[in-house]
């Protein structure tokens, strides 16, 4: 057994984080331990924390194996290099760096046909951004790719043109359209709505009877609805409604004096046959068919009335319309009492509204997917109701509780129940 004592000193060893780029130490360890052991330490923990601070390790000055010096004249020191990580930010928003970010506008006016403006303008806005690279550590810009502006979105919204009484707009909303790097101004364009003006069987105004302006569409800036005709004290009209097939011209509706003896009505076949050369003018009774959007269903009733020279005419009153049963509508109205024939061009229109369904349902209410939900059959005979007793869908796999159903309301649909087995 030898004499020498066992050296029992400990010696200290440190570890320094050094940002490379700028020589700063960003955090010092140390550790224990006796001269010529293995170095019992690990950068782990301290790595992860730097790296959520935007470090990366450069370079790991600790060697594996490295143990406690037997100089302890010297500290033994171990030097660990950190950079800077860099991260691309495609959405540069919030990076303190000038532009990086541009917007550009969408305007939309509504004016006149003057081009005065009725109401404020709407504005969207879209954000365009440059993808840049920046420092994690300082947040700052190292470079930005100027060739990928990119928009925060891809379209700005549609834009439903304003009602505003008195005036029809060109169009019933701006569609939406696609960002570009460009402002944009667009024009929604409104005229002055036609009238309906009462006038006497010469075709002249009623006395001191103001025309009634069209009214709007509550919900649709490019439409009208029908029109409820005007009370005119001592005149009295045989339409009950109107649907202007032009909303933005007048439509005169003739009024006749409720003194006046009523007149038998008559058809052009009782009349005398008309030499043309004696002709002044041809005017029309016309009766449209629309639905409720004033598109076409049928054919128009069009009748004519002749006027001579003279101021005679042809037949006093126009024949009566029966009103057509339309496959899928119905309509409140079965026939149209003819007018007195007048020297102007008369209009009047017919809305349809679409029929109800039948709807499968299954016992917990829930329309059954993919079950057929047939339009109800017209009456044949009657256009203001649909057919009674109508046979439900027969659908595999269910029963009805009901064979056939009779709507008590034409617009709206039946759900009839269907249980399953």
């Amino acid at each position: 057994m030898d004499n020498q004592t066992q050296n029992t000193d400990q010696e200290l060893v440190f570890f320094s984080y050094i940002d490379k780029d700028t020589g700063k130490v960003l955090a010092q360890d140390q550790a224990a331990g006796q001269i010529g052991q293995p170095i019992d330490y690990q950068p782990d923990e301290r790595l992860a924390a730097l790296g959520k601070q935007g470090y990366a390790l450069a370079y790991n000055g600790f060697p594996e194996g490295a143990r406690f010096s037997e100089n302890d004249q010297m500290n033994q020191v171990f030097a660990i290099l950190l950079k800077h990580k860099q991260k691309l930010v495609t959405n540069a928003q919030g990076v303190n760096q000038a532009n990086t970010s541009r917007t550009y506008t969408l305007t939309v006016r509504f004016v006149d046909d003057q081009g005065n403006e009725l109401q404020p303008a709407v504005t969207q806005q879209s954000t365009w951004v440059c993808p840049v690279m920046i420092d994690e550590v300082t947040g700052v810009v190292i470079n930005q790719q100027n060739d990928k502006w990119a928009p925060t979105q891809k379209q700005y919204e549609p834009v439903p043109a304003p009602v505003i009484a008195g005036y029809l707009a060109d169009q019933s909303v701006l569609p939406s359209q696609p960002v570009v790097q460009q402002n944009i101004n667009s024009t929604i364009v409104y005229r002055p709505l036609g009238r309906i003006v009462p006038v006497t069987t010469n075709g002249q105004p009623v006395p001191n009877v103001a025309p009634a302006q069209y009214q709007n569409d509550p919900n649709d800036a490019g439409k009208v609805i029908a029109q409820k005709l005007p009370q005119v004290a001592g005149y009295a009209n045989n339409l009950q409604r109107l649907l202007p097939v032009d909303p933005l011209k007048d439509t005169k509706v003739l009024y006749e004096a409720t003194a006046s003896k009523s007149v038998t009505p008559t058809t052009a076949t009782s009349q005398a046959p008309v030499n043309s050369g004696d002709a002044q003018e041809v005017h029309h009774y016309t009766v449209h068919f629309l639905n409720q959007n004033g598109e076409k269903l049928a054919e128009d009733s069009i009748q004519s009335s002749i006027w001579r020279n003279d101021g005679s005419r042809d037949i006093k009153n126009y024949q009566d319309v029966n009103v057509p049963v339309i496959k899928g509508y119905y309509t409140i109205e079965h026939h149209i009492k003819g007018p007195v024939a007048v020297p102007f061009e008369l209009n009047q229109t017919v809305i349809y509204r679409r029929l109800g369904k039948i709807i499968p349902i299954d016992e917990n209410g829930q329309e059954i997917a993919g079950a057929n939900q047939p339009i109800y059959q017209n009456n044949p005979t009657d256009p203001t109701v649909p057919l009674a007793n109508q046979p439900v869908p027969n659908l595999v796999g269910y029963s009805a509780e009901v064979a056939t159903v009779t709507p008590d309301d034409g617009g709206l649909n039946t759900k009839v129940i269907y249980r399953q087995g």
